[in-house]
This record gives structure tokens, C-alpha cells and sequence, in this order.
């Protein structure tokens, strides 16, 4: 019998949904992926943290963007993640230099930047069973690394978004202390909105696949949610507890990649239930003109080959 979705109702999905996404997890090897993605997210950190901090300087100065920066990394790393941004921006500040060096840093920068985005499409290629045409070439290398740098001016948007709704949150709180409850809330609730609808646009933009809109919410909605509990459980086992002191002058830097390696498992395991989705949505899965469908022996040569029961598990998902 052919199963129906109510886009009404998408909680009555969930549990199917979910358990396919576990389905699928195992089979794709996300922890790998997640990684991988992890270890470029780490060297790509540098550049989108300065760019970052430059555009909201120029929109609120620069006490105020790196107080509210700085904010955000203590409550989501601990202070002594944050203490290591503070010295990451402190150290990107321009030096006296020719124009051609300042140039050659700037696109290094950039290209540094769209590197973890370039890996996070390869992943979730895989997840969505496309890989690119053979012999696209040089140029189209060229142009997936800038449509990854419009992805990170995108995330820069979002992140300036972000940092003037916590400033003029934070005024609120001073000036309206008895409904400081109300502010928080709301607070809350737009900082989830802005996480799901970025979470949303990565899985219908980022991969060779043809995604409707219908079919990403619901995973995004569940990775922003994982998110923000993430980021408060996170920010709370680092207050009481010496990881960072254990590992001595890398602390931060392990602080800081454990994060960022939480944040790719559950961005991909969204990815997972988006295309679990789709198949009950029973939505074309079609690749675009860049990309072909990857069949079951390059699975096996990527060294994750369908097994018997997540095979007939993906077929009754989509019945």
C-alpha cells in the first residue's frame, strides 16, 4: 500500500522518517564524512572568522562585534575557545604590505573559506547517491568554488543577522528587566528559525540533486534543534568539567574541534532524513545537469556498499 504525507502534519512522519535517517547513517559511514568535513571546517575556521568579524565591524564597530563574538564562542566553547578567537582575530589584524600581498592573502582566505563547503557537497553528494559527470574540468572546479564563496557570504549574512538580533536582544533585556523571561524566549525562537532556515537552504542548494523545498524542513528543523540542545549541553559540561586543561596548550583547539565535529554529525544526519523524505514524498530524485546517478558498484568502490537489509529498507521507505 502507498503510503501518503501530510505536509499539515509532518510530526506523524517522524518516527519513519528518523528511522530510515539511522538506516542510512550507518550505511553512508557519516562519522567518516563528518570527519572529514570536520578537519577542512578547522583550517576554513581562520578565514570565515575574520571575515565574519570584519563585516559586523563595519556595521557595529569594533568593541561592540568582538564583545558579542566573543559571546557567542564563550557560551558555545567555553572561554577558553573564546580566548583562543580573540587571538585568532587579534592575529589576522592587517599588516603593512604591498598590494600584491595583501591581494594574494585575500584570495587565499577565501579559497581556505570555500574548502569546507566544497567537502560538505562531496559528502552530501554521497548522501543523495550523485556524483559529478567525468570530465567537467578545470572550469567547473572554478565555478563550484564560487558558488561555495556565495554560500559563506550567505552564512555571513545569517551571522550578521545573528550578532544585531543578540545586540538589540541584549538592550532589551536592560531596558525591559521585568519581561526579561518574554525577551529570552524570543530570542530563542529566532535564533532556531535562523539556524533551520540555514540548515534548509545547505540541503536544498548545496548538492547535484534536485530537492524540493517540502522535503528539506523537516531535517532542518531537527538538526536545528540538535543544534541549539548541542550548544547548551555543550557550553554546560564545559563549565564543569578540565577538558581543555587536559590536553594543555591544544586545549582550545580540541574544544574547538570536537564542536565543530558534533555540528557535521547531526548537519549530515538532516541530510539523511531530507532524502529518506523525499523518497516518501516519493519525489524524483534527479540529479542536475552536472551530476549522474552513482550506482551500487561505485558505492562499493567508495567503500560503502548497500547492504541486503538497508537496500530493502530504502525500497519500503519508499512504498
Amino acid at each position: 500500500m502507498t503510503s501518503t504525507f501530510l505536509p499539515s502534519r509532518p510530526l506523524r512522519q517522524l518516527p519513519r522518517v528518523l528511522r530510515g535517517a539511522f538506516f542510512e547513517w550507518n550505511e553512508d559511514k557519516v562519522p567518516r564524512m563528518a570527519a572529514a568535513i570536520a578537519f577542512y571546517a578547522v583550517f576554513s575556521l581562520t578565514p570565515i572568522v575574520v571575515i565574519a568579524f570584519k563585516i559586523a565591524e563595519r556595521s557595529f564597530g569594533t568593541e561592540v562585534a568582538l564583545r558579542e563574538i566573543l559571546a557567542q564562542a564563550a557560551f558555545l566553547i567555553g572561554n577558553d575557545g573564546a580566548a583562543a578567537i580573540e587571538t585568532l582575530i587579534a592575529n589576522a589584524q592587517p599588516r603593512a604590505a604591498t598590494p600584491w600581498a595583501t591581494g594574494l592573502g585575500i584570495a587565499a582566505m577565501i579559497f581556505a573559506a570555500t574548502g569546507v563547503f566544497t567537502e560538505l557537497k562531496d559528502s552530501l553528494n554521497t548522501i543523495w547517491e550523485v556524483q559529478p559527470k567525468p570530465g567537467l574540468g578545470i572550469i567547473q572546479m572554478i565555478v563550484d568554488r564560487f558558488f561555495a564563496f556565495a554560500m559563506v557570504l550567505v552564512i555571513w549574512f545569517l551571522m550578521l543577522i545573528s550578532l544585531m538580533s543578540s545586540a538589540v536582544m541584549s538592550a532589551a533585556v536592560r531596558v525591559a528587566s521585568p519581561y526579561v523571561v518574554g525577551v529570552q524566549f524570543f530570542e530563542s525562537f529566532l535564533s532556531l528559525g535562523l539556524i533551520t532556515f540555514l540548515f534548509a537552504l545547505i540541503y536544498r542548494i548545496l548538492p547535484d540533486v534536485r530537492v524540493a523545498w517540502r522535503d528539506v524542513w523537516l531535517g532542518a528543523f531537527v538538526t536545528a534543534g540538535l543544534f541549539v540542545i548541542g550548544k547548551s549541553l555543550f557550553g554546560l559540561y564545559l563549565g564543569h568539567s578540565s577538558l581543555g586543561s587536559s590536553y594543555g596548550a591544544a586545549g582550545s583547539l580540541v574544544i574547538v574541534i570536537l564542536w565543530v565535529y558534533y555540528s557535521c554529525l547531526i548537519l549530515l544526519f538532516g541530510a539523511e532524513m531530507t532524502q529518506v523524505q523525499a523518497r516518501i514524498h516519493h519525489t524524483p530524485l534527479e540529479p542536475t545537469e552536472k551530476a549522474v546517478h552513482v550506482t551500487e558498484h561505485a558505492r562499493a568502490q567508495q567503500g560503502i556498499p548497500r547492504t541486503a537489509d538497508v537496500a530493502e529498507a530504502v525500497r519500503a521507505e519508499g512504498e
